[in-house]
């Protein structure tokens, strides 16, 4: 396995992470960052991970492992996950896109309770922000908009239907826009 040097950069700090080529061994997938903490996925494996990034200690934060299946427990050490493909954090929300579950999980660290924040086909990829969280849904080929608050959905961009994605003159493609397979989001 070869090592490799991750640099990610804050307002206020740079953290720095040694970190084994993993993803090309066991399939780790949607890294996310706090402060402390580094979290992702093991799609296969079925779980969400959680490194200590003083103590470099990684532990299974929720999903059993290699038992894929979807439960309505608030607790995560009893939730189940099917396919996990990304992560988000915000604040104290820890989300999670359960693709196989067809649906995106709100982790709240602080409560240590797990609840259902969007229901689709195929969420795959997810980015959260003070407001919202935008996920997008490989299976609708749509991107939707969670409202934090009040965990409203909204469609924001995407027909349905797969295609190549043109900019339109603001920048930003219309909601008539055909989407094909997105393979990243991020808020900037």
């Amino acid at each position: 396995w070869r090592s490799h040097f991750v640099s990610v950069g804050s307002v206020s700090e740079t953290h720095h992470v040694i970190m084994e080529d993993w993803r090309q061994h066991t399939g780790f997938t949607g890294f996310s960052l706090t402060g402390s903490h580094a979290y992702f996925c093991s799609g296969h494996r079925h779980q969400v991970y959680s490194l200590d990034m003083e103590t470099k200690c990684i532990r299974p934060l929720i999903g059993q492992v290699e038992v894929p299946g979807c439960s309505d427990s608030k607790r995560p050490s009893e939730q189940l996950l099917r396919n996990p493909t990304d992560t988000a954090v915000f604040s104290r929300r820890l989300f999670i896109a359960d693709a196989g579950n067809q649906r995106v999980l709100c982790f709240d660290r602080k409560k240590n309770e797990c609840q259902v924040v969007f229901e689709g086909m195929e969420p795959r990829h997810i980015a959260a922000y003070h407001s919202g969280l935008f996920v997008y849904d490989h299976g609708q080929h749509k991107i939707f908009h969670v409202t934090m608050d009040t965990w409203e959905v909204r469609h924001v961009l995407g027909t349905g239907i797969s295609g190549i994605l043109f900019d339109s003159e603001e920048g930003l493609p219309p909601l008539s826009t055909n989407l094909r397979t997105i393979t990243s989001m991020t808020i900037y």
